[in-house]
């Protein structure tokens, strides 16, 4: 049986132990309705069908997924939707959290947390169990459920409120190559700046690029 495993609910995940993820977890109502409206009305005009070849349809859902998520991003700029992470108290909530665990639980390539959603570049890696003679691997759906899941805790803390903070899915997608790897660490780190948020990537300061990350030495 192969180690690579294929979780589904709205959006498809692969997982594969030691394997690296690009993630983005959005806020709820980062995007507002008309704009989820237009990303489906996209996708349909653009995606077309699913092929019947079963060879092809692996291939098409990963052209599908990345025109989803260029479509996501494109509305999550704008800015026009929920953006809590605007407060900095929250956005040190993200940040801080995200490194907490790096070296830990994960290797954290990149991180960026924007006004509307965060970015992560992440490897997952074995984690020694209470007695410390044995270690397991940590999967991305549970590091990401755990981290998503204290993130709001915190947040709503400060914000005094109750209720949905997290888009219900994440977009997590395996990474293939070093290649890969550095054109999804520069995209991360300069989400910022394609926002118009700041000039350079290492002037904003929830991001791997103001400062060294943890694992990095």
């Amino acid at each position: 049986m192969s180690l690579e495993t294929f979780r589904r609910r709205r959006l498809p995940h692969w997982e594969q132990p030691y394997a690296t993820y690009f993630i983005t977890a959005c806020l709820a109502g980062s995007i507002p309705a008309t704009g989820l409206l237009a990303i489906r009305r996209s996708l349909q005009r653009s995606a077309g069908r699913p092929p019947c070849d079963p060879r092809r349809l692996q291939s098409w859902q990963r052209g599908k997924d990345r025109l989803a998520f260029m479509h996501q991003e494109e509305w999550l700029d704008e800015g026009v939707g929920t953006r809590w992470f605007a407060d900095p108290r929250l956005a040190i909530v993200a940040s801080d959290a995200i490194r907490y665990h790096a070296g830990k639980r994960y290797a954290l390539h990149a991180y960026v947390v924007m006004p509307s959603h965060m970015h992560c570049v992440l490897s997952p890696i074995q984690v020694a169990e209470a007695s410390g003679r044995i270690s397991r691997f940590s999967s991305v759906g549970t590091v990401m459920h755990a981290l998503k899941s204290f993130i709001a805790h915190e947040c709503m803390k400060v914000l005094g409120l109750s209720g949905p903070f997290w888009q219900q899915e994440s977009y997590d997608r395996l990474v293939r190559n070093e290649s890969e790897l550095g054109r999804v660490v520069a995209y991360t780190e300069w989400n910022p700046v394609k926002a118009r948020l700041c000039a350079r990537p290492e002037e904003w300061q929830f991001s791997s690029a103001s400062g060294r990350l943890p694992n990095r030495g």
